[in-house]
């Protein structure tokens, strides 16, 4: 089965090479939870709040005396909100209210790293949006183990106390703080430098994960 048997009329009705570029989808009751898991201590972790010596506001104990990139012995679970600021909330009440959607957060993360560490690629973490379809089985919706919703490094690179550099979209994030400098968030334009690295990140992970370059991908999976 192919995306041109969800279509009315024949495959010649369509412009050429939609079936790179287009999915099937089925709408879901969406959770209004954003379920970050964390196998390391980076990110906004780090930054907002353990380097600063602040309480952490997921109500989750983090051992003292960590580093940037230290690992957890086991994942942590951090979730946000789904508001325009993506606000921490607390992970037990979170664990309480959504069982089930917690657990299949955390077991794709399991699966997640065990397969790209197959391939020398470490998920530091990464964001997993739920939903409920029409006989309400909870399901995984929206973007899955890609450089916007997943921290990427090279496994062999991880040092304790180090940034790693990132296989991600870290590029526009770092970006993305320039310009702004701390100041009001507004929609940013940037610049076809910016543009090129993160296209060239993109599909450098793209191709760690799949073997594949996007251009192969397409022609063997998606023919």
């Amino acid at each position: 089965m192919d995306i041109f048997d969800f279509l009315p009329g024949d495959r010649s009705d369509y412009p050429e090479g939609l079936h790179h570029r287009a999915i099937v989808v089925k709408e879901l009751q969406m959770i209004p939870i954003e379920f970050i898991i964390r196998a390391y201590l980076t990110g906004s972790l780090w930054k907002k709040f353990y380097a600063k010596g602040l309480p952490n506001p997921y109500g989750i104990k983090i051992s003292d005396g960590l580093s940037n990139m230290s690992e957890f012995a086991s994942p942590i679970f951090t979730p946000t909100d789904k508001s325009d600021t993506d606000d921490p909330v607390n992970s037990l009440e979170i664990e309480q209210k959504y069982p089930e959607a917690c657990y299949i957060a955390r077991e794709t993360f399991r699966r997640i790293r065990n397969r790209l560490r197959q391939r020398r690629i470490e998920v530091a973490d990464t964001k997993l949006e739920l939903g409920l379809d029409s006989q309400g089985q909870v399901c995984v919706g929206d973007e899955v183990v890609t450089p916007d919703s997943s921290r990427f490094c090279d496994l062999q690179e991880i040092k304790v106390g180090t940034e790693s550099p990132w296989l991600d979209k870290q590029i526009a994030r770092d970006e993305a703080e320039r310009i702004w400098a701390g100041g009001v968030k507004y929609p940013l334009e940037f610049d076809e430098q910016i543009i090129q690295k993160l296209s060239e990140t993109y599909q450098g992970i793209f191709s760690k994960i799949t073997m594949m370059s996007l251009e192969d991908f397409q022609r063997t999976e998606l023919d």
